[in-house]
Order: structure tokens, then sequence, then C-alpha cells
């Protein structure tokens, strides 16, 4: 934060500042970089172009400081930043109208040993609010970007220096994990003390994932302490001349992993319509699985919108709204109760839009938001509609169908219908019935009506 140097080795400015740990960003958008130094224990804002301090402020807590993050914390406004000392992790925030530092929120650590740890960020859930990873003397905690709550916290012991764990898609399948190294020798011999007993310090390099494969995905490296993704080509080469990290080529953060930018990279919600029926003839329950079969996650609040007809046109019976953040591949059930209807109708749901038009969620498929159910009955069951043993067959629901037994590897015996044979439905109004399934038959029971 003292000194910046031109390509050829000459020096571009020089503040007289203390030396510290940098990283680069365009604070107010204003299409201009600004530098984020911190130095002995105080955390600063400079001009990147002519080395002028811009404003500056002590850390919370204890201890040196060490490399700073730039990040979309809160997913609003420009980036705030972050970086942790000796008894704190703390997220600030630049106003470049007041040419002052705010502090978003802080939290205690323990890094006694140097106070120079650094840390990374990354948008686990992919809905524009970074989490933050970082290890001191004795945890790995990963905390929620906008307010700090710890999200996880696993025993890692470490003697440190100027580590910090890091973010990557490591084995090439597309989902992302956290790395992080420890040792063990200062914990065993007294120096570090962790409320833990020394016994549980480890060392070793140790590779966390989540069991479900919810994190969206991110890149496959990480080549450098200032790693700011535009420094480094997906295919390990080096760009020359490398795009600014702060301009419309890059991401406007720094150490922290990204998924990039392409077309690909986008929610993608879908909705499953069903209607329960057994409330009725009084309720019927329509429910909307909404699933977001996307690479980026999408925070709560998409609406399903319910309808009686059929689409694009048809009749609003009310709306539901998601209470959770769907991460890629994740779903939640939203169930509307309406009055039952001794008529068959139809109905349908819209996610994230109305009948006719594109919804509030960006996403890369937009066509594929509706769902139909076909002629619900909700009162008494309706009459053949041809004589008893004539006409063809009604077409079976396999949803509404009861299992009776298990598999038979069986041909079909006397007194058994075939349901596919001519005249299958005789005056009885319950008849067994055979279902041809992977590995064998399987004898249901369907009520006709």
């Amino acid at each position: 934060g003292r000194r910046a140097l031109r390509s050829d080795g000459t020096v571009l400015w020089d503040n007289g500042l203390s030396d510290g740990y940098p990283a680069i960003a365009d604070l107010d958008g204003d299409g201009k970089p600004e530098l984020i130094s911190i130095s002995n224990d105080t955390v600063r804002v400079l001009d990147a172009v002519t080395g002028a301090l811009l404003a500056s402020l002590n850390m919370p807590g204890e201890g040196a400081g060490g490399p700073p993050t730039v990040a979309q914390f809160d997913g609003k406004g420009g980036p705030d930043f972050a970086a942790a000392n000796g008894t704190s992790y703390s997220v600030y925030s630049y106003d470049a109208a007041a040419k002052k530092i705010e502090v978003l929120w802080s939290k205690p650590t323990q890094d006694g040993t140097s106070n120079r740890t650094g840390s990374t960020v990354f948008d686990f859930e992919g809905d524009g609010q970074a989490e933050v990873i970082y290890n001191d003397e004795c945890y790995l905690r990963v905390y929620a970007g906008p307010t700090g709550e710890e999200l996880l916290k696993i025993n890692n012991s470490s003697a440190t220096i100027h580590e910090y764990p890091v973010v990557a898609d490591l084995d090439g399948d597309n989902n992302t994990e956290i790395v992080v190294v420890a040792n063990d020798l200062g914990h065993k011999g007294g120096s570090v003390s962790c409320p833990y007993p020394p016994a549980q310090s480890r060392h070793g390099v140790f590779v966390y994932g989540d069991k479900q494969d919810r994190w969206v995905r991110t890149r496959r490296l990480w080549n450098q302490h200032s790693y700011h993704v535009t420094n480094i080509n997906n295919d390990g080469s080096i760009p020359a001349p490398e795009a600014a990290s702060w301009g419309p080529q890059g991401f406007n953060n720094y150490r922290q992993s990204t998924q990039g930018k392409g077309s690909y990279n986008a929610v993608d919600l879908v909705v499953s319509l069903a209607a329960l029926v057994d409330q009725c003839p009084v309720t019927l329950s329509l429910q909307a699985t909404v699933k977001n079969n996307g690479s980026l996650g999408v925070p709560a609040g998409v609406v399903v919108s319910f309808y009686e007809g059929a689409p694009p046109s048809g009749d609003l019976l009310g709306t539901a709204t998601t209470t959770k953040a769907l991460l890629p591949g994740g779903s939640e059930a939203l169930t509307l109760a309406i009055p039952g209807k001794l008529d068959l109708v139809s109905y349908f749901a819209v996610v994230d839009a109305d009948a006719s038009k594109l919804g509030q969620v960006e996403e890369c498929i937009e066509d594929n938001n509706t769902s139909v159910v076909n002629g619900e009955l909700c009162g008494k069951p309706l009459a053949p509609s041809a004589p008893a043993g004539r006409g063809p067959h009604r077409r079976l629901d396999l949803a509404q169908l009861e299992l009776l037994t298990e598999e038979v590897d069986r041909p079909l015996r006397g007194g058994e219908l075939d349901p596919s044979s001519p005249g299958a439905h005789g005056p009885s109004q319950q008849h067994p019935a055979l279902l041809q399934v992977e590995g064998g038959l399987r004898r249901l029971r369907v009520e006709l009506g």
C-alpha cells in the first residue's frame, strides 16, 4: 500500500505510508480502481492511480492484520472488503461520498501466532451474497456475508503465518470443495492453546464438500496468494495482458472464486403441479413443487401463481411464495387449498411469472415455468362413459393405483384380466389389473367407478 510500480519497474507513486497487504477493486462504481491496504492494525482505502489516502480506520480487535478480500457480502450496491487481525474478523464498507470506512460486522477470533492470516470468499448458494471462509489458530469457520452468522465451525489447528483456505473444483466433477491446511506442532508443544484438548489438533491438507453437492460450481484452479480470477486463464495459462479485475471484463472482487459469466451460469426454475384429493369433496389442494435446475442459486421469495383453466389464460386462484433459498438442484413444495368441485376441472401453475409474462428472476431457460393437471375431480365419481363391458378403456392414472402384491414373473392365469384386451371392463366396479414393470408384473386394484 505504500508504492506502485509501472510495468518497466519504475515508480508510479510512493505515498510514504507503511507497507501492507493489498487488494484492488472499484468500490464506488466510477470505473476507476481503489486500493485496499491492511497495515499495522489499520485498514486504508487509497486512490490506486495516485496513491492518495482516501480513508482509514483502526481495525476492531488487536494485531497487525492480514490480506483483505473483496466481494459482494450483502448482495447490495458496490463490493465490500474484509480482513482478519489477531482477535477479530471484520467486514467493511467504503462510503465514497463521505470518504469514510464503516464496519458492517465483526466476529471474535484467535490468531496470536501471526495475526496476519488471510481468508477467502465464495457465494456457495449463488444468491449474490458471498460467504467468508476463514481459519485461525483453532477453527475453520464459514460466516454468512451479510451478518457474520457462523454457518460452519470445524476444529482445525494452525500455528498461523499467512495462509488461508481456498475454494476450487478439485476433481473436475462440477462440485465445489473447500481446501484447508492444518498443523499441530505448536498445539502439542504447548505454545498454542485452543478450547479443545491438544490431542484433537491435527496436521495435513483437508478437503471438504457438500454431501448433497448443492454448492454452486466454480473453477478448477487457484494459483496464487493474490488470486483475483483475471490473473489466470481456465487452462492454466497466464493472460498477457491481464484484463483489469475491477473493469468490465473482470469480476470486481479479490481472493474470491467465481463461476464465471457464461450464459448457462444462471437459475432455471421449473414447477411440477399435483392435485391432492384426500380432503375432497370439501377441499382440493394444489401442490406446486418448485425446483432449481440451473447452476446458480436463487433467494427465497419466488412466487408461484395457481390458475383454473388452461394456459396461457385462466382464472387466478391464488399465489404462494418460496420460503428458502433454492440451491442448484434444490426444491420446495408450495400448497394452495381451494374449494372442491364436482366437475372435471383443469388447473395450472406458473413459477416466477404470470400466464403470459416473464418473471423477476433471470433464467437460462424461460419457457419451462408452467405445469398443468387436467380433468381433476373432487366429488362424486363420474358414471362410466360407455356401457359396462363395451367401449374403450379408461386411462389408468398410475399415481392413484394401490399396490396389492409384490412382483410376479408368470403369464396371466385364467380369470385375470389383461387390461389391453377388448371388453376388459365388466359390470363389477373393482377389477384386478396387471401393470408391466421392469423385471416382472405387479397386480394392482383399480377403482373404475
